[in-house]
């Protein structure tokens, strides 16, 4: 029973923290911000309140967040170089 306990547990932090990495960065900040409020509602310190919503609204990774240039610009193909060699002996 004890396996199956942690099993579940396992399966519902998976859950979480995909949906969580996932989700877009406006709605992730808004929890976060919702999480802060109830862990300072219940008592939980000051700066472990702004500890924990600094790092629930980082974003979860590169093309989770939608403007957050955290991620650097995508690289630009360098031009193409076209030769055109004009030998008028070779006719």
């Amino acid at each position: 029973m004890t396996q199956y306990l942690i099993i579940a547990a396992i399966v519902v932090w998976a859950l979480l923290y995909s949906a969580w990495s996932l989700m877009p960065a406006g709605a992730r900040r808004t929890l976060a911000e919702r999480a802060a409020r109830w862990a300072r509602h219940w008592g939980l310190g000051e700066r472990h309140v702004q500890r924990l919503q600094a790092r629930l609204a980082q974003p979860g990774n590169c093309g989770a967040c939608s403007t957050c240039s955290g991620c650097g610009k995508p690289a630009t193909p360098a031009p193409r170089v076209i030769t055109i060699e004009n030998d008028a002996s070779a006719h």
